[in-house]
């Protein structure tokens, strides 16, 4: 047995129906009881294992919306070459307090790998395609060239993020932008979670054909 590059991937002997084999049983699900060779019982097809929330395309596979909550992902392979595989996950990240206002600063931890065995480090231009809104004032993009916020509440945008293996959220590479805070209003019976982030995403890269995209929807919720 091995563990893969990706620790969110799963391991060698995940096609196993029940983990009673695990210990003892290959990757294709057999082992010896004694002299005589036995098999374990084993899913066949990815949609027996993942359900209907894994979209396939031929030897590729893409998240789908229908099932797929705060993350995006596409794996797919080139033509005549190795596999690709993208990922987005949206993550809050800090508060923030700009003009006597609370915020909270949201962006997307990326990941690109690329396999011939193990995945493995890669580098590619991963495109997002976002929709969604925010609590408080909305949803608002941080727009570098006039070092102020501007509001895409509701609006479709297109990104491009160069990524190299992993790029995170938290470490201000992947931050995108914020959404404001919710009135705390103590009348009604349910407190509105103090800021929420939905919507939905598409994912794909510069190797792959916008048609092999992963879906998914966005839902995001802090508590006060």
């Amino acid at each position: 047995m091995f563990e893969p590059y990706d620790s969110t991937d799963f391991i060698a002997h995940y096609k196993l129906k029940g983990s009673t084999y695990s210990p003892f049983v290959n990757r294709r699900g057999v082992f010896l009881i004694g002299d005589s060779v036995a098999h374990a019982p084993v899913y066949k097809a990815l949609e027996e294992y993942f359900g209907s929330g894994i979209s396939l395309y031929g030897n590729n596979e893409a998240t789908n919306e229908k099932n797929d909550i705060n993350l995006a992902e596409s794996k797919y392979q080139i033509p005549g070459g190795d596999y690709v595989k993208v990922r987005a996950i949206p993550r809050f990240i800090e508060l923030q307090t700009i003009e006597n206002k609370n915020y909270l600063s949201l962006g997307f931890d990326y990941l690109s790998q690329k396999k011939k065995v193990l995945w493995k480090k890669h580098r590619t231009m991963i495109i997002l395609r976002l929709t969604a809104s925010g609590s408080g004032s909305g949803f608002e993009v941080y727009n570098v060239s006039i070092k102020n916020y501007q509001n895409k509440n509701g609006v479709t945008i297109l990104l491009h993020t160069d990524v190299y293996n992993k790029l995170l959220a938290k470490d201000q590479g992947g931050m995108l932008g914020h959404v404001g805070e919710n009135p705390r209003n103590s009348v009604t019976i349910v407190t509105p979670p103090r800021f929420e982030f939905s919507g939905r995403m598409e994912i794909w890269s510069d190797e792959m054909p916008e048609s092999n995209k992963g879906t998914a929807k966005i839902s995001l919720k802090e508590d006060w």
